[in-house]
């Protein structure tokens, strides 16, 4: 399990966002409802228990993917901050 930090920031209608928050790498069965993972397009999803689904070919599906088999580890997001400047 891989564990880092990220800041970055972005412009939105003239305001300035700052995002920081702790990256860890898990197996897809850790991630549970109320867990925030953080997509490839970079994008943050706050699970719930209706994206979670097992699925009897692939085994268990996060917002409808199966994570290469469970070879692709989730990336779930810890101790996430925002604000404006």
């Amino acid at each position: 399990m891989n564990t880092y930090h990220i800041t970055y920031s972005y412009k939105h209608d003239d305001k300035i966002f700052i995002v920081d928050c702790d990256i860890e790498e898990v197996h897809k069965t850790a991630i549970n409802a109320g867990d925030t993972i953080l997509s490839d397009n970079g994008d943050t999803k706050t699970i719930c228990a209706q994206d979670i689904t097992l699925n009897s070919f692939v085994g268990r599906c996060i917002c409808g993917d199966c994570y290469r088999l469970g070879y692709k580890l989730v990336k779930r997001v810890r101790s996430l901050k925002t604000g404006i400047l």
